[in-house]
């Protein structure tokens, strides 16, 4: 999450059951955060889910591949439905970013929380 966030970042269980995140130096790293941790917990209930009332058997993979799927689906929207300069602030910031847009082209950079 840090490397994807832009800044350093510990993830609290008040985090992640509060959304009570700690304080950032820029705004888009904070709302990136929340996104990828939104998402995070989105597949974690969804595998939980299956786990529970499908009988599946469920491993940290499982996990990790649906929340870069949901993370792709998610800056494929925003690149879509967001004004450039935005989306540039939001997606295109990190150590490496999660993607960049040369002309209105996106060129997802993911394998960065793989």
């Amino acid at each position: 999450m840090s490397a994807a966030v832009g800044e350093p970042v510990t993830i609290s269980p008040e985090a992640a059951i509060f959304l009570q995140y700690q304080t950032l130096k820029d705004d888009a790293h904070l709302r990136r955060l929340q996104i990828l941790c939104g998402e995070l917990k989105l597949s974690v209930w969804l595998q939980r889910n299956r786990k529970k009332y499908d009988k599946a058997h469920i491993t940290a993979k499982d996990i990790h591949r649906l929340f870069v799927y949901f993370v792709k689906v998610r800056v494929r929207a925003d690149f879509l439905r967001l004004e450039e300069d935005i989306f540039d602030r939001l997606w295109c910031q990190g150590s490496p970013p999660l993607a960049s847009a040369a002309g209105r082209v996106l060129t997802l950079h993911i394998d960065s929380i793989a």
